[in-house]
């Protein structure tokens, strides 16, 4: 059982803060920050947990929360403008926690929310963790539950590098053929699943069954039809004309903010508490501001503004194209490997 200062169960302004005490979960909330949030055109969730900063239980205690995680939801508004809306401490990252958790921002939605209907227009971002996404689909059966790409770019590479595909895409193995079966494939995030039958990469590796790259190109292929092609993730990593929150970053980042503060793993319970505070605060302050000036959206840098620009304007071009009968796999396969510059290539 975690023990802590019986003030900062309350926000400083004495609203409650914890909205939930188990041995297992501690769950802490405004409901301030979600009608605001409601108010100023909340329109995406994205759910992310970090690891190595929970506190550590008194010794001798049969409860073993510093082993679990720290999940956040964020919520992101009308702009762009995104802020944390739930701070979860968790033991456990079954589907049965993570049930506890949806239910709690779903009670919570409904308060602010007048109209119970609205909450269909929802989108949840998580990461490919199936007991999240089980639960996620559980609790808000109409929500558009939707992976990170970042997360999936990540699984991709992954799986090529265990493969040894990476000896033939770089180095003195490197293969042209495989190069350009590689990048075509690494777009497809950004193709509408009914154009699929037009990418041959798809179909069978670039180069025939003799040479030394044919069997690792099969078998990610093979992965790629059973892990993501069919089964529960099939529908949740297509990035076709979605313009913003394609990825977990807002909450990557801001748990990487949480990290440089606390400069310690496993930090008091107080400290945490202090933190996430804190970091209400702040998001009201952010909400204020979308009030004051209702026009303003998130600044991005310069690369990143360029970037997405970029991204959108390929993707509306290659609507126009999608639009006449003479669609041809030539085009789509010049367009995944265009697109194919915005997904990472890094396995980290």
């Amino acid at each position: 059982m975690l023990t802590w200062n019986t003030q900062l169960r309350n926000l400083p302004d004495g609203s409650a803060f914890l909205k939930l005490q188990e041995p297992n979960m501690h769950i802490y909330m405004s409901d301030e920050i979600v009608q605001r949030a409601m108010d100023n055109g909340l329109y995406a969730l994205i759910g992310d947990g970090v690891h190595q900063l929970n506190p550590r239980n008194k010794r001798g205690s049969h409860v073993r929360v510093e082993k679990g995680q720290v999940y956040t939801i964020h919520g992101v508004c009308r702009g762009g403008i995104e802020v944390p809306i739930m701070f979860v401490i968790t033991r456990h990252k079954r589907e049965e926690d993570y049930i506890v958790i949806f239910e709690n921002l779903k009670e919570a939605l409904l308060r602010a929310d007048t109209n119970a209907g609205e909450l269909a227009q929802f989108r949840l971002i998580v990461d490919f963790e199936m007991a999240a996404i089980n639960a996620a689909r559980r609790v808000f059966p109409r929500f558009s539950i939707q992976g990170c790409s970042w997360h999936l770019s990540q699984a991709w590479a992954r799986k090529r590098n265990s493969l040894g595909l990476l000896q033939f895409l770089k180095g003195d193995n490197r293969n042209r053929g495989v190069i350009r079966w590689w990048r075509t494939l690494k777009g497809l995030p950004f193709l509408p699943r009914n154009c699929f039958y037009l990418v041959n990469a798809l179909r069978t590796p670039p180069v025939d069954e003799t040479h030394p790259a044919f069997r690792a190109c099969l078998n990610f292929l093979t992965y790629l039809h059973e892990t993501w092609l069919t089964g529960p993730f099939s529908s949740m990593w297509c990035k076709y004309m979605v313009h913003e929150e394609r990825t977990t970053n807002a909450a990557e980042n801001y748990h990487g903010r949480l990290r440089k503060i606390l400069m310690k793993k496993h930090p008091p319970l107080a400290s945490l508490l202090l933190v996430f505070r804190s970091f209400t605060s702040v998001a009201k302050a952010k909400l204020a501001r979308m009030e004051r000036y209702p026009r303003e959206g998130r600044t991005l840098r310069k690369r990143d503004r360029i970037r997405r620009e970029k991204v959108d304007r390929a993707m509306n071009t290659f609507e126009e194209l999608r639009a006449s009968p003479y669609l041809t796999t030539v085009q789509v396969g010049h367009y995944l490997r265009k697109m194919s510059k915005y997904t990472s290539d890094k396995a980290i």
